[in-house]
């Protein structure tokens, strides 16, 4: 491998290992609320819009507003 290829290589590791431990972090702090507000986390309750489109249930994800994530949770809770 050639410097050039590593030092891209190893960048991209890096990029990734850091994207995936915010993600955890972030996921982590989302759920702990969820539990506090809601009672629950979405995937207790299978509310895939939140899956889907937060939580990246089917690859890349769109995002969604705080009111609709609280309508989902709130829809899924009943």
């Amino acid at each position: 491998m050639t410097r050039r290829d590593r030092k891209r290589l190893q960048g991209m590791i890096d990029r990734t290992a850091k994207a995936s431990a915010e993600f955890h972090r972030e996921q982590a702090a989302l759920m702990d609320w969820c539990r506090e507000r809601y009672g629950f986390e979405p995937g207790d309750h299978d509310a895939d819009t939140i899956i889907d489109a937060v939580l990246g249930g089917c690859g890349i994800t769109p995002g969604m507003s705080a009111d609709d994530f609280d309508a989902a949770m709130l829809a899924a809770g009943q």
